[in-house]
C-alpha cells in the first residue's frame, strides 16, 4: 500500500491538470462505445472506476439521466477535484476508493466501466474480482 501511494501521489496526483486536458479529447472519440458495449441505460446505477476526472462519467450521467445515478470513484484526490466541476447538477457522486478495493455492496450497479484505468492496475485480477462484486447482471467484459 505505501508503494501504491507513492505511485499515486508522484503520477496521478501531480498530473491531474494534464490528465483532464488529455482524457477530455481522447474520451470523447472512446466513452460512446463502452457506454454502448456495457449497455447502459436511462435509469441505471453505474461504478465508474478510476474516473480521473470524470469524462466517462459526464458521458455516462448523459445517458443515465436524472432517474439514474453515476457512482465516479478513483484514487487520486486531485483527479476528483478537476473532476467535480465537470459533474456539477449532473446524478453522479464522486468517491475516493482504490479500484481494486472497491467499498460497495453486493450487486450495488446494474453496470460497471472503466475508461483508461485498468492499465494502471497493479494486479488486474484484483481489479476484475472487485468489480464483479458490485455488478448485478455479471461481468461486464463478457
Amino acid at each position: 500500500m505505501v508503494v501504491d501511494a507513492v505511485v499515486t501521489k508522484l503520477s496521478f496526483d501531480s498530473g491531474a491538470s494534464a490528465w483532464d486536458r488529455f482524457s477530455t479529447r481522447f474520451s470523447a472519440l472512446y466513452v460512446p462505445a463502452l457506454l454502448a458495449a456495457a449497455d447502459i441505460k436511462e435509469g441505471q446505477r453505474v461504478l465508474d472506476v478510476a474516473t480521473g476526472t470524470g469524462p466517462s462519467a459526464v458521458e455516462a450521467a448523459a445517458v443515465v439521466g436524472q432517474s439514474g445515478l453515476v457512482r465516479a470513484t478513483d484514487l487520486s484526490l486531485p483527479m476528483l477535484q478537476k473532476a467535480k466541476p465537470n459533474v456539477e447538477h449532473l446524478p453522479v457522486s464522486l468517491v475516493a476508493m482504490a479500484a481494486q478495493a472497491l467499498a460497495c455492496d453486493d450487486s450495488t450497479f446494474d453496470a460497471v466501466i472503466c475508461h483508461l484505468g485498468l492499465i494502471f492496475f497493479p494486479t488486474w485480477g484484483a481489479g476484475w474480482t472487485s468489480f464483479g462484486a458490485c455488478f448485478a447482471r455479471g461481468p461486464a467484459w463478457r
